[in-house]
């Protein structure tokens, strides 16, 4: 059996946290998916996908191990396909990296993370879950 790498261990480790919040009704790790909207297919796998069912929200969440605008555009890339593939689902997509953390924007761009968390006690409780997780990526 083979140790886990980097990426997979602070999957684990999200997912682990994460499922202990009580908002949160369902967290699961590595989810597929393939759909089809309008003619297009859509296929990938979320690294962490969150979902509370009183604000029928879901959370995306893509772990980077090492932080740059290229990886950064690619979790933008991969959230954008995922709101394609599910258009009537409200999604909150949450960049974390090696120390950073950010919110992913529909269509591009970056979020100040206060504007996310302003008045939302549980969402400040799992952003500062997720930036602790971010700061503290076992190095290799």
């Amino acid at each position: 059996m083979r140790n886990k790498g980097k990426h997979e261990s602070i999957v684990d480790l999200l997912e682990e946290k994460l499922s202990k919040k009580p908002y949160y009704d369902d967290v699961k790790s590595y989810v597929e998916y393939k759909e089809k909207v309008k003619y297009k297919s859509y296929a990938g796998e979320v690294d962490v996908l969150a979902f509370r069912k009183d604000t029928n929200t879901y959370y995306f969440f893509e772990v980077k191990c090492n932080y740059g605008k290229g990886r950064y555009g690619k979790a933008l890339s991969q959230y954008n396909r995922y709101c394609k593939a599910y258009p009537k689902r409200k999604v909150v997509g949450i960049f974390v990296s090696d120390g950073v953390l950010m919110q992913l924007k529909k269509g591009g761009g970056q979020v100040n993370l206060a504007e996310l968390v302003r008045n939302k006690t549980e969402t400040i409780s799992l952003l500062q879950e997720s930036l602790n997780i971010a700061l503290n990526f076992p190095k290799e």
